[in-house]
Parts: C-alpha cells; structure tokens; sequence
C-alpha cells in the first residue's frame, strides 16, 4: 500500500508570475527543443522562507533585484506532480507551490540570464495573450489556478483579463474587482473607481493596447490643437506687426498730404518757405 502523500513528500516550491509597469507578463523558456514556456520557479532549500526562495530565484533565473518589484499578493497550496519519468520522483512526489504575483516598477526590466541554466531566452507579452497551451502539461492545472485567482475565474480568456466588476457587484479579492486597476497604473497610484462617474468608469473597461492607442490619439489631437493655436498666435501676431507698420505708413503719408489730398499736391514744409 503506498503512503499517504504528506506534506513532507512534496518539495516545498515558489514561483512568480512577473507583471512589469505596463501589465505585461515575463515568461522563460529552457533550453530544450519543447515548445513550452516557464514561470520561474524553484525549490525551498534549507533554512530559507518562502520569500527568500522567490527572490533568490527571480535573481538567479531571470536577473531581477528584489528592488525592482513588489510583491502584490500570493497564493498557496498548489501541487503538481511530477511527470513519471521525471528524476526527482525518487524524492519528491511533486512540487508544492506558493505563487507570488509581483509588479515591476518599470516597463519591461532587462532579464539576464547568465546565472542559472533554467532558461535560454525571455519574453514580455500582453497578460490577455497567456495560454495554456504554452505551458507544459502537467503544470496547467495549477497555473490555471493560480491565473483565476489573480486575474479572475474566466482566465485565461479573452476578455477576462480586462473586464472589471461593476460598482453594484460584490467585493472580490481578484483582480477582476476594483482592485485590478491598482496593477495597470504606475507605481504609488492606486485607482479608485468609485471616485468616477458611470462615464469616467468606461474609459478603464478595455486592454492595455485599446488603452494605449487611446492616450495616442488624444496625444495626437493634443499636438494639432497645439500647432493651430501657434499658427493663430503668429498670424496674430504677423497681422498686427504688419498692420501697425501700415498705420504708420498712412499716418506719415496723410501729415505730407495738404487739404487737397491729392499726392500730387503733396508739400513738405520746407517746400512752401521756398515759393
């Protein structure tokens, strides 16, 4: 009879799903010939907490400094087995996971990769472009659960990690609540919904990308509406240069002119002493 699996036959793990400044998600991949992408991860090795393993393997994986994120919330508890073949079944049943959401405080960090051989290159891509499909197989389950207790329990889908719950919706502790907004804004900014009108609120409803082609459009219509008010403002300023010059011109021109006000009657003082 097999023994019960215990909290002692799993290896005690962390890992990190890594947002940078702009909701983007980092994601590694080994240096094998499989098409699949990685969290990074690792095991807890003795004497370490939890979050000493986590930034202990964030530095080592993928180069990232403790001081260049913060960590956003956690979630433990999470087991997969390890695939038969695998040559740490001998010891360990499985990996027994915390996962950590963590924010960067800039867009998309520099990774660097020379410390461990876990991965052979990087990537950001959009947080609504996560698949399962990228993952290996025996990691799906719990990556779904970790990604529905983050960004809600419709992730990964198309929408779901960008729909945000309405004012007359129950409080959630995920990211589909009001408290989403807090990761798609910069660092020390924390977005109240509820201090917007029903209108305002429309403006956070889409992605990050419909965001950003957004603010370029008004950015764009910002730039022509300034070019205009400079062209006004010189033409203004052209017209009354110009015109004051003309007024000059008359008022010259009419102190020449005698009552006659021809230009061929025109007589300077001087000319009148001599007749």
């Amino acid at each position: 009879m097999a023994p019960p699996h215990t909290a002692k036959n799993w290896r005690l793990n962390a890992a990190a799903i890594i947002m940078d400044a702009e909701g983007c998600v980092l994601l590694g991949k080994d240096s094998g010939r499989n098409p699949y992408w990685h969290f990074p991860q690792g095991g807890v090795i003795k004497h370490e907490s939890i979050e000493q393993t986590l930034a202990r393997e964030v530095w080592e994986e993928v180069g990232l400094r403790p001081t260049e994120y913060t960590i956003v919330s956690r979630l433990s508890g999470l087991r997969y087995k390890y695939p038969s073949g695998n040559r740490k079944v001998t010891r360990w049943i499985g990996q027994e996971q915390t996962y950590f959401l963590v924010r960067c405080k800039t867009r998309r960090p520099k990774t660097d990769l020379h410390r461990s051989p876990e991965f052979s290159k990087t990537k950001w891509i959009p947080l609504q472009n996560l698949k399962l499909e990228m993952f290996p197989k025996f990691k799906r389950k719990v990556i779904k659960n970790a990604l529905q207790q983050f960004f809600g329990p419709g992730f990964p889908s198309k929408h779901a990690a960008v729909k945000t719950s309405s004012p007359s919706s129950p409080s959630s502790s995920t990211l589909t609540s009001r408290t989403m907004n807090r990761y798609l804004v910069p660092p020390g900014k924390k977005l109240r919904l509820k201090d917007y009108s029903p209108d305002d609120k429309s403006l956070f409803s889409g992605t990050k990308e419909e965001s950003l082609i957004e603010f370029d459009k008004l950015r764009e219509e910002l730039q022509e509406l300034q070019k205009k008010t400079f062209c006004s403002a010189q033409a203004q300023n052209s017209g009354y240069s110009s015109g004051h010059g003309c007024r000059r011109q008359r008022r010259l021109r009419q102190a020449c002119l005698l009552p006659g006000g021809s230009a061929g009657a025109a007589r300077s003082p001087l000319q009148k002493t001599h007749y």
